[in-house]
């Protein structure tokens, strides 16, 4: 048996949440997205695992097609947001499946809506304090100064890394450098976490 795609729009609080949707089964799950992606991270997974659960994947608010009508972003809001979205569709109980900043979320709406979640499935998530993850994320917040640098350091050297066969590897990064560091949601959201501690409290 196989289920069709279904891609839908709620109007919440924070704004409209576009999300895609699979599976007709009872046991409910929601997966949200890291930080440099949208809800199409999942699309293979979702597929394979539909014939035995019901899966969600929004765009969290501000990112792709998902609106964000606040002038700060914090993850309590997004927390919020994810719980209004959750209570909208009358899903009472779900398993929660977070990859980089959407495994900080799903972590910390565990902790708030324990008795909501069934389980928690982390991936290289965003949010604890270990020395690995500040540096990513001070190398990421590097990244979203406009304008940048780096942009212009890359540019510079590239004609010389081609002749040194380099070049698609630079390329790749440079790509990502001038991708993410003009989409103003993500850079608001770095830049505000300049300084910050990242750690969750279990």
């Amino acid at each position: 048996m196989h289920f069709l795609w279904r891609n839908s729009r709620v109007k919440l609080s924070g704004g409209v949440l576009f999300w895609r949707e699979i599976g007709g089964n009872s046991n409910n799950v929601v997966f949200l997205h890291g930080s440099w992606h949208d809800s199409n991270q999942w699309l293979p997974v979702m597929e394979r695992l539909s014939l035995h659960y019901h899966c969600f994947a929004p765009d969290l608010p501000g990112f792709s097609e998902s609106e964000f009508s606040a002038t700060h972003y914090s993850i309590n809001q997004i927390v919020e947001s994810l719980a209004e979205y959750i209570a909208t569709l009358k899903l009472e109980k779900v398993y929660l499946v977070g990859h980089s900043l959407g495994g900080w979320i799903a972590a910390s709406y565990a902790l708030k809506y324990s008795e909501q979640v069934l389980g928690t499935i982390l991936i290289s998530p965003e949010g604890i304090n270990l020395a690995a993850v500040k540096a990513r994320w001070r190398f990421f917040r590097c990244l979203t100064q406009k304008p940048s640098f780096l942009c212009w350091a890359l540019q510079l050297i590239y004609p010389f890394v081609r002749l040194l066969g380099a070049h698609k590897k630079l390329r790749k990064f440079y790509n990502l450098d001038k991708n993410h560091c003009f989409i103003p949601r993500e850079r608001k959201f770095y830049l505000d976490l300049n300084g910050r501690k990242f750690k969750l409290s279990y």
